[in-house]
């Protein structure tokens, strides 16, 4: 089991590599069962508008990221209510 420090750095690199922005003000985490696996599902922003100018007018996206608490992998992401996008697993056998 992972915890819930561990699930925002793991969901945080991810949103990096999937450049989806990250909000470090605004982070939230809660827990739900997805597909029968118990994650960590961490609500943030794409932008944070602690760092803007306050004169700045931005349109900020909401987004999950979900995190097994098992293996602490990512499951995927829903950008607003759109859905999941879990990740797919390759495999070449």
């Amino acid at each position: 089991m992972i915890t819930p420090q561990v699930a925002i750095d793991i969901a945080k690199d991810y949103s990096t590599r999937k450049k989806l922005g990250w909000d470090e003000s605004s982070v939230v985490v809660k827990k739900q069962m997805i597909k029968g696996n118990p994650c960590f599902v961490i609500y943030t922003g794409d932008i944070d508008l602690t760092k803007l100018d306050w004169l700045d007018t931005v349109t900020t996206t909401a987004f999950h990221v979900y995190v097994s608490m098992v293996t602490g992998e990512c499951l995927g992401y829903e950008i607003c209510n759109r859905g999941i996008c879990f990740e797919r697993k390759i495999s070449y056998k």
